[in-house]
């Protein structure tokens, strides 16, 4: 029967480009948009690297036909150049790759689009041949590197039994085979299209270049992790607590609320995720003796004494530390390098008027699990939320200006000095979110006796910030076990986590 012949052609060949091409066993859902979005982004990718390799050969004269013996050399010294970049990238940030392997692979994509547009200057500047060369095999060299040490973190995020990771890393390979030949393809005829006019070349790759940019955007994006990272950490922790009441338990607020189990949910977290600003609140938390901001040693001593308290039954001493320090913010740019990421690791918040930089770190004993970091990363994130939740209600950062010429305005005060001008609200000041410089900064230095006056005075001096750390430990220590159980409800893998190798430990 033909009609029955053709059938069996047609499943028998959907068939093989399915073996050929998908990976046989259990695969999470976000798997297919994941393979789509690379897909997209693989044939752009393709299409674009054909101009780079076309203005790197019409650099060297390549049409006039004359490559000769110092073409040819220039063109290996700017790969063995390229190659050291190479071993420098991967000695500095290799360990990092697993933990963050989302934010890592794009990066990736960012580094080899520069790679690929220094190899269009090479066309326009050729004199410059070598210098621009290296540089952009530089740049691409650690973007293949990043991206091949980051696709296996994210390959298994696919399997569901993690018996298929194989199967799913060759599938991926041949995917990525066919897409680059069509790519290829579609780069030369365009090529062939446009020749080889400048304007037109540029035009092209910039078009590409954020076509790329998107793809991979969209392609990362739709990768779920069901383990916590500092990012993710950060993200459900903060949801947690916004929705939950302290003096309930976690686990039954959120079972009681499919809404807010939904909200915690990885597939939710994933969508919240930054893909190219730093962490807050990131692996910077984690500090040795000599990386350690405090006014005082003596310090230390009672955080010691508060932790030893809390350590979990049968150990000899806490694993973890924690503490926080508190100074006065005295420039706009400071205030405006915390909201933009530039100082991932600090915070503002505005109390009574007075705007407070407050720094969080944390402590690592050498014997410290990753069980411990999360459990360290609990109370920091419960500190900062305790604290934001008695400051003004304001957004610190947005008003830190105003804020800073309210604390002029004390200062004089304190003095017994008239001041130039009225003091100013802190609720209505210059927004940074139009990255507006005020108009003037404050007028007087602040010496070290009126800055702890003035923490001492909103609550935020070295014993009140102890006692916070208290509450918070005590809060860890009381509802630490429900938190991961409501994480679990809510889809996460509490086992294992993903904060990757941390050196910065300590001995006390």
């Amino acid at each position: 029967c033909p009609n029955k012949t053709e059938e069996n052609v047609v499943f028998q060949s959907f068939n093989f480009l399915r073996n050929s091409f998908l990976p046989s066993g259990d695969l999470t859902n976000d798997y297919y948009k994941y393979t789509l979005w690379r897909a997209a982004q693989r044939l752009v990718g393709a299409t674009l690297s054909v101009f780079g390799t076309q203005a790197l050969l019409l650099a060297l004269g390549f049409k006039q036909s004359k490559i000769g013996l110092a073409a040819a050399t220039t063109w290996v010294l700017k790969d063995a150049l390229g190659k050291f970049s190479r071993i420098f990238w991967a000695s500095k940030n290799g360990r990092k790759f697993d933990s963050d392997a989302k934010k890592w692979r794009f990066r990736s994509s960012l580094l080899y689009s520069a790679g690929n547009g220094l190899e269009i200057l090479t066309y326009v500047m050729p004199s410059l041949f070598l210098l621009i060369a290296a540089m952009a095999n530089a740049l691409k060299q650690m973007a293949m590197l990043t991206s091949s040490a980051t696709r296996n973190t994210i390959y298994k995020s696919f399997s569901t039994k993690s018996d298929n990771i194989g199967d799913i890393t060759a599938k991926g390979e041949a995917q990525i085979a066919v897409i680059d030949i069509v790519g290829m393809a579609i780069g030369i005829a365009i090529s062939r299209v446009i020749g080889t006019s400048r304007p037109k070349i540029v035009c092209v790759f910039l078009a590409l270049s954020l076509l790329d940019l998107y793809c991979v955007f969209r392609e990362i994006g739709s990768v779920v992790f069901s383990s916590l990272n500092f990012e993710r950490a950060g993200i459900v922790l903060h949801k947690l607590f916004r929705g939950t009441d302290p003096a309930q338990g976690p686990q039954d607020a959120a079972l009681a609320d499919p809404r807010l189990l939904a909200e915690l949910s990885p597939l939710q977290v994933a969508q919240s995720e930054r893909l190219f600003l730093p962490t807050r609140q990131g692996e910077g938390l984690v500090r040795t003796w000599g990386s350690l901001q405090l006014e005082q040693a003596q310090q230390l001593q009672p955080v010691l004494a508060l932790f030893d308290q809390f350590r979990p039954p049968g150990d000899p001493r806490s694993r973890i530390l924690v503490v926080v320090r508190a100074r006065l913010l005295r420039s706009w740019w400071t205030a405006f390098a915390i909201k933009s990421r530039l100082n991932p690791q600090e915070v503002v918040r505005i109390k009574q008027g007075v705007p407070v930089v407050l720094t969080p770190q944390v402590l690592l004993h050498k014997d410290a699990s990753q069980e411990d970091l999360f459990r360290a990363l609990l109370i920091v994130h419960r500190l900062l939320h305790d604290l934001y939740a008695a400051s003004d209600r304001v957004t610190a950062a947005d008003q830190a200006s105003a804020a800073l010429l309210l604390l002029t305005h004390r200062i004089v005060a304190r003095r017994g000095e008239a001041p130039e001008t009225p003091p100013p609200d802190p609720r209505a000041g210059w927004g940074l979110k139009r990255l507006s410089r005020p108009a003037s900064e404050p007028s007087c230095s602040v010496t070290a006796e009126e800055e702890r006056c003035c923490l001492a005075e909103v609550g935020l001096d070295p014993a009140s910030l102890l006692s916070l750390i208290g509450a918070a430990c005590e809060y860890e220590q009381q509802h630490g076990p429900a938190v991961l159980r409501c994480l679990e409800a809510a889809g996460w893998t509490t086992r294992r986590f993903m904060f990757g190798t941390i050196r910065a430990r300590v001995e006390w």
